[in-house]
């Protein structure tokens, strides 16, 4: 956790260090720094289809049901390869 605070705050720009400092945040619970993360995350690389997925995990686990069906949207559009699995199930989530 620290290697990668320190890489956001020496390479504030790098989506990349900023959806994995989300994940971590996420794996021991503290979500809303997490959302932080992963905001940031997109708003370097709008089109970091991972980090639009990882925020719309988030979103879902707080009930915030109509931001996360905007985010899956924007996910969906920006799915890189290897997330087929995650994009499928965004489309049958939107769906319902």
């Amino acid at each position: 956790r620290v290697a990668l605070e320190r890489a956001v705050v020496l390479q504030p720009d790098n989506a990349m260090a900023h959806n994995q400092l989300g994940n971590v945040y996420m794996h021991i619970k503290k979500l809303d720094l997490a959302e932080k993360q992963y905001r940031l995350a997109i708003q370097y690389d709008p089109e970091y289809g991972l980090a639009l997925y990882n925020l719309s995990l988030i979103l879902g686990s707080q009930q915030r049901y109509a931001e996360q069906k905007e985010v899956l949207q924007q996910f969906i559009e920006h799915a890189e390869p290897g997330l087929e699995k995650q994009k499928q199930w965004a489309i049958n989530y939107l769906k319902h």
